[in-house]
């Protein structure tokens, strides 16, 4: 009786504690996205994924070139430009948990931001009808792509989605940045976009404190004396 409990005991007891241990370590990984982040370099991957994205969207269209006519800089330059003007911090992101990377170590939680471009069409024509005509398909190209995977998304991301968000401003506050980037040109119709969540790794680590995860525990039969 005695070793058959022990062994029963013993299996079971360890096998709990293990499963417990293995199910935590499922659950960081899946719950937090582990290791669906970029480097530095992610803002950057970004913006070329943007333009690739319009640019294999506007072939055959006719209204430009979009294969050297679509910039990533202020709207002095190309006929479609997407300007990155603004990064905040995501809030919605902000309080994650620490990641386990291994049985040693814990990284801080990556920086999680959103990237917004102000997109501006400007072909040179005067009477604005393919200003329009453009807006018009990249606000289709948006609609139809608003959350973004592989292979549309950086590899560093590859099994996370990006989200492209029509961030509406006031009349007012396109002016604003229109006279603070292109103070040369006159107002063109521009639409705002968010690109969320973008993140970067942290590269911050410290060590796990080790704690018992298994121990050994005997049981005793005890059998009492008759005669007690």
């Amino acid at each position: 009786m005695e070793p058959l409990l022990k062994a029963f005991l013993k299996k079971h007891y360890s096998s709990y504690l293990s499963g417990c241990k293995r199910n935590l370590h499922d659950l960081v990984k899946i719950g937090i996205g582990w290791l669906l982040m970029g480097s530095y370099k992610i803002i950057e991957e970004i913006g070329v994924k943007l333009t690739e994205l319009i640019q294999n969207k506007l072939l055959n269209i006719g209204i430009i070139d979009p294969l050297n006519d679509i910039t990533l800089s202020s709207p002095d330059t190309g006929k479609l430009s997407l300007f990155l003007y603004q990064i905040v911090e995501n809030i919605h992101s902000k309080n994650q948990n620490i990641l386990i990377d291994n049985d040693s170590n814990i990284k801080h939680p990556p920086l999680s931001l959103s990237l917004f471009y102000l997109i501006t069409a400007h072909t040179g024509d005067n009477s604005d009808n393919n200003n329009h005509l453009l807006m018009g398909k990249v606000l289709q190209i948006i609609h139809d792509n608003a959350i973004l995977r592989a292979p549309l998304i950086p590899d560093s991301l590859n099994g996370d989605e990006l989200r492209l968000i029509l961030n509406p401003l006031s009349i007012d506050d396109l002016n604003k940045i229109w006279t603070i980037i292109s103070e040369s040109n006159p107002y063109k119709i521009s639409i705002s976009l968010e690109v969320t969540p973008v993140k970067i790794e942290s590269l911050r680590e410290r060590a796990v404190e080790r704690r018992v995860t298994e121990r050994d525990i005997d049981y005793y039969y005890h059998k009492e004396d008759e005669n007690d």
